[in-house]
């Protein structure tokens, strides 16, 4: 599994990053790694190549499969349902390019509330990303 040091994070996922707006969970990304290409993406559910905990709760089963269907990102001017990214194949995210997740709310989070999110992609080579986070508005 792919291992990012907290420093990295820190400055990936900034402490205002997090965010409830219009009642869906915002979350702010910067890359500051390297240009990250959109590639080699599966046809089909893509559900399967993503587990997401809140507050450590695993979300799974219909839940999942809804929280995957209302996902969004947004980067580079472009705001893509997760289900139709397979469309933007070859935009390129580049160092210090914005990438914002958009998810439904599922717990009824609200601002100024403390809660951790964790995000493992299931890829040949797993990435496992956890923040948390003080909500703003």
């Amino acid at each position: 599994m792919s291992y990012i040091p907290k420093y990295i994070l820190k400055r990936m996922i900034p402490p205002d990053a997090v965010k409830i707006v219009d009642d869906k969970l915002q979350i702010g990304i910067v890359n500051v790694i390297s240009p990250l290409t959109v590639e080699n993406i599966p046809d089909g559910d893509l559900s399967g190549y993503v587990d997401i905990k809140l507050d450590g709760e695993l979300v799974v089963g219909e839940e999942k499969q809804s929280f995957a269907e209302q996902l969004e990102l947004s980067f580079e001017g472009e705001t893509s349902r997760l289900l139709d990214l397979k469309q933007h194949e070859g935009i390129v995210l580049p160092v210090g390019g914005n990438l914002t997740i958009i998810a439904p709310n599922l717990r009824n989070w609200n601002p100024g509330e403390t809660h951790t999110v964790t995000v493992k992609l299931n890829l040949d080579n797993p990435v496992e990303i956890e923040v948390e986070r003080v909500l703003g508005e």
